[in-house]
């Protein structure tokens, strides 16, 4: 838990650090995850973000995101409960801005935590990705993005965490 504080500590200060000339975001997510470990199923996470991107003249974009999530991972093999997964992940992305700032179109790596529902244990890992944004509105956006972090589970085991989501943003 003190990992994921920190990551959420360190994303707070490099989106202030972005806020000159950029737009900041608050936005409500849903993904569909799938973990690659053991008979883990795809499984549904929510969460929030919070974020800034940073428009240049030339219209390419540069940003930090950072995301909480929460959901629950069920096995199918039967024998395993099925399990709270809390996360936190930041994000740099850089990409490029259409149609006068309409439409952004992105690439993205990161770094990500997950804490299992013991409360002591975690997976780690480094990400990447890519997506699209549509800000329909002076103050709204709707974005869909792929990541895929390559997670390690405390030494013992590696995964692959797959996400798909979709967010709602409200611009500041």
């Amino acid at each position: 838990m003190k990992k994921i504080t920190k990551i959420a500590l360190a994303s707070m200060l490099l989106t202030t650090a972005l806020s000159a000339d950029s737009v900041r975001h608050f936005g409500i997510t849903a993904m569909n995850s799938d973990v690659k470990m053991n008979s883990a199923d795809k499984f549904t996470e929510y969460g929030v973000t919070f974020g800034a991107t940073k428009y240049l003249d030339s219209n390419i974009l540069l940003g930090v995101d950072t995301s909480v999530t929460f959901g629950n991972m069920d096995f199918s093999n039967g024998q395993t409960d099925s399990i709270l997964m809390t996360g936190v992940a930041i994000d740099a992305k850089a990409g490029y801005s259409f149609f006068d700032r309409k439409v952004d179109l992105y690439a993205t790596i990161g770094y990500a935590v997950q804490g299992f529902d013991n409360g002591e244990t975690n997976g780690v890992g480094m990400g990447y990705g890519a997506g699209v944004q549509y800000n329909f509105a002076q103050h709204w956006a709707v974005a869909a993005d792929y990541k895929k972090y390559d997670m390690d589970y405390e030494g013992l085991v590696d995964y692959d965490l797959n996400r798909v989501g979709v967010t709602v943003k409200y611009l500041f």
